[in-house]
């Protein structure tokens, strides 16, 4: 009976130990996956925040980019257009806070590839937006590449995938 103790409380220490063990040494994808959910919950918005809370959103989104980010949104829809760094990014969100009433960001389906070292990541999603109280579903597959800086995940490039139409 002892020993069937003593090994029941073996397994409880062994899976308590593997459980902390994920929880601050959580793997790589878990935190590329967090760092999504933050940008999508960072990007959206309602029309009932004030112009200091419209700042602080945008610094905390730019704020997940590194500072030498590229951005590349190529649309059938729209022209083609290329930002680069953090000062341009942060221009570009003002401007579209300012001109759209609310907009909610979701993505989906994330695949992660991770480099052999693990310092850097490439991501291709689907990204799913609502503007305003608009009903109509707007949907864009990105690709996007991470660098992990400082023990953060930062996107470093983001461009749209242009599909077939």
């Amino acid at each position: 009976m002892k020993h069937l103790q003593r090994l029941l409380l073996l397994l409880a220490a062994a899976a308590l130990a593997w459980w902390l063990y994920g929880v601050f040494f959580p793997a790589p994808e878990k935190l590329i996956r967090q760092r999504l959910d933050k940008v999508a919950e960072l990007a959206s918005f309602t029309g009932k925040e004030g112009n200091l809370a419209r700042v602080a959103a945008v610094t905390q989104l730019v704020d997940c980019f590194s500072s030498t980010v590229q951005v590349r949104v190529d649309s059938p829809a729209h022209a083609e257009h290329t930002l680069s760094g953090k000062d341009e990014i942060r221009e570009a969100l003002l401007a579209v806070r300012a001109g759209l009433r609310a907009l909610d960001v979701q993505f989906r389906d994330p695949q992660i590839t991770l480099n052999g070292d693990r310092t850097a990541a490439f991501v291709h999603l689907t990204a799913e937006a609502r503007i305003g109280t608009d009903r109509e579903l707007f949907v864009q597959e990105l690709k996007l590449g991470l660098e992990r800086l400082d023990g953060q995940w930062l996107v470093a490039r983001l461009e749209t995938v242009r599909t077939l139409r």
